[in-house]
């Protein structure tokens, strides 16, 4: 199945690459262009099956809300589905509905009757939900058997579902949901390879996303022991915010409760301002 080019002007190269679709657009639209260019404005859509993104940031998500279909899109984090529909909806105006549990654009958890509500809205001609991986079942119980026909299933940074063991039992039950739709209406995006060994998944369609100019940055790697840890990256943040105040630091960890107890330490730490 080939890709749906929306500006073949953004384009720099789309061809079949072993076992893999290869597209190569374009950093940016023009030379003057201060914005990077999103995927939004390359597909009409995202194709199915594995899609991996050789850099965070190229909007692929957004691609698949702005997209004419509808959508149910499984994030690991429920701060993630909920912010992301609230921008969603407030920002592009398409309304946008999260299934989680309470956040701070979401303070109240949708009741069953909302979720009916918002999928029997006829105002609203294609149906974007932003779910947790544990809300899946409950938005699929309430569409019934015709989602899978009749909705696109998109599982949002997959990569995270593998590495934190926090995630696996979610993991597994949104792929068993994930082979129930068709081939053409699901996919699944990682920033890094993914292997499966479940036959059926090895087989899914391949597509390779890259900017023509790649994203270059210093990477600090900090050797640590576990106890030490917190402690070595809270002096590093301080000495980096010290020397080059102003600079973005960016703290990658594979743990999701450890990023968590860095984010909250250095907060409470007043290492920095936001």
């Amino acid at each position: 199945m080939g890709l749906s080019i929306k500006n073949k002007q953004l384009v720099v190269s789309n061809k079949k690459v072993s076992d893999s679709t290869e597209l190569i657009i374009k950093r940016r639209a023009t030379l003057k262009a201060k914005k990077e260019t999103k995927l939004s404005e390359v597909l009409n859509l995202l194709p199915p099956g594995i899609v991996q993104k050789d850099e965070t940031g190229m909007g692929a998500t957004t691609l698949e809300l702005l997209a004419p279909r509808n959508s149910i899109i499984v994030e690991p984090i429920k701060i993630t589905a909920s912010s992301k529909a609230y921008k969603n909806t407030h920002n592009f105006g398409i309304p946008t509905l999260y299934v989680g549990s309470e956040t701070k654009f979401h303070p109240k958890k949708p009741t069953r009757k909302e979720v009916l509500a918002y999928l029997n809205d006829p105002s609203i001609q294609y149906k974007k939900i932003m779910v947790v991986a544990d809300s899946l079942v409950k938005v699929i119980a309430a569409i019934g058997p015709d989602v899978y026909k009749d909705y696109f299933l998109l599982l949002d940074e997959i990569d995270s579902f593998q590495m934190d063991s926090t995630y696996r039992k979610s993991m597994e039950e949104c792929l068993d949901y994930y082979k129930l739709f068709d081939k053409s209406n699901r996919c699944m995006l990682s920033a890094t390879t993914i292997e499966f060994s479940d036959k059926t998944l090895k087989e899914e369609d391949r597509t390779q996303l890259s900017y023509d100019i790649p994203t270059t940055r210093n990477i600090l790697v900090i050797k640590s022991s576990t106890p030490d840890l917190l402690g070595n990256v809270k002096d590093k943040i301080n000495e980096i915010v010290s020397n080059n105040p102003g600079h973005k630091i960016m703290v990658a960890y594979n743990s999701v409760k450890g990023c968590m107890s860095i984010a909250e330490s250095i907060k409470t730490d007043g290492l920095l301002n936001e």
